[in-house]
């Protein structure tokens, strides 16, 4: 499971870290974290397709741009990844703009029992892993596009090159009809 972890306290930074490993690791789930000191340096390095995490923990209360409008842009820049909130915050204003951004939960620090942190972890990671199985990926010219198998409208096929229509949008890649029914029969 890939995680981003952004506050602006290394220290919140470590613990969270050590926490989630000992808990990856009760679980056998496999865990590779991304920890950030910002939003700001958050956004720069998720502006890349490839570089989206399964998972974001984020800090509200940070100096600059706080968590809630960094998960904001990330909606906007279409950033797919599921946001649980840490924050020391329990004013119910914050809780409910958190949830304006699609986030999965909200952890408030020093307070969240590590068994129910444990609870909420495994039930973002069993949607995360739903999600990647609905998933395709599809890269041309150095430019990737995830897309679900559920906004695939059709395929069409123009010599060696191959479009998926989904949503209201293209993506032409280069592949083999083969390939698309093997990625398909995987789902």
């Amino acid at each position: 499971m890939n995680i981003a972890l952004c506050d602006d306290c290394r220290e919140n930074i470590m613990l969270y870290t050590d926490l989630l490993s000992s808990i990856c690791e009760k679980h056998r789930i496999e865990l590779k974290i991304d920890p950030y000191l910002s939003g700001k340096q958050l956004l720069f390095e998720l502006g890349d397709p490839q570089r989206q995490p399964d998972l974001i923990y984020l800090d509200i209360d940070m100096p600059g741009l706080d968590g809630i409008e960094t998960a904001g842009r990330l909606r906007e820049s279409g950033v797919e990844s599921e946001i649980i909130f840490l924050t020391a915050s329990t004013a119910v204003n914050v809780i409910l703009r958190a949830f304006d951004v699609d986030a999965f939960h909200y952890v408030v620090k020093e307070e969240t029992p590590r068994e129910r942190f444990e609870q909420i972890f495994l039930r973002v990671q069993e949607k995360c892993e739903k999600k990647k199985r609905e998933t395709l990926i599809f890269s041309c010219a150095g430019e990737s596009r995830k897309v679900f198998v559920k906004d695939i409208h059709y395929f069409e096929v123009q010599g060696h090159c191959i479009n998926v229509y989904y949503k209201d949008t293209s993506f032409a890649f280069y592949s083999t009809f083969r390939k698309i029914e093997n990625m398909l029969s995987n789902q």
